[in-house]
């Protein structure tokens, strides 16, 4: 795929979606500013779709769920109360509808086909994903030079595209 971008001196530029990829993770790495504001705005948009997906009996779970930045590009996205991890991975109990375990994992599924869908793989900055589970269980969204870690992964190999 090609596609035509003008630069503000008026100049078309044409590249194709490999080099395009290569654009974006550049002026994010030029401009670190915009990948921690990007990293937060898909953060809050994972937790505001896991707040719609945790499983609600007491409300104590939900009531439990925060989003915090941990480092320059980190951000995490949890739930605090002990049972947490058991309520997100026990696939056998039932849940009121729109309710559901891996509330948390499906959320960032989610935000990420939804960027996809309305930007293209191509025009999303690399980062990485880890999904922990103890003390708190919470997601880990990073920006590559925050998270050196064997458990994490970066996006693009965490949901299908």
């Amino acid at each position: 795929m090609h596609v035509t971008v003008r630069l503000p001196n008026d100049k078309p530029v044409a590249f194709d979606s490999e080099e395009r990829s290569l654009i974006i993770d550049r002026a994010f790495a030029a401009n670190p500013r915009l990948l921690t504001d990007f990293l937060r705005d898909v953060a809050n948009d994972v937790f505001k779709w896991s707040q719609y997906f945790v499983p609600v009996d007491t409300g104590y779970l939900k009531s439990t769920g925060y989003v915090k930045q941990v480092g320059r590009f980190t951000f995490e996205v949890g739930y605090t109360a002990p049972y947490a991890i058991y309520v997100h991975e026990i696939l056998g109990n039932r849940h009121k509808y729109p309710t559901r375990a891996k509330f948390l994992t499906q959320a960032f599924s989610l935000v990420m086909t939804l960027l996809v869908t309305s930007f293209g793989s191509e025009n999303i900055p690399n980062f990485n994903v880890t999904f922990v589970a103890k003390p708190t269980m919470h997601l880990r969204i990073s920006g590559n030079k925050d998270l050196q870690s064997k458990f994490a992964h970066t996006w693009r190999r965490w949901v299908p595209l």
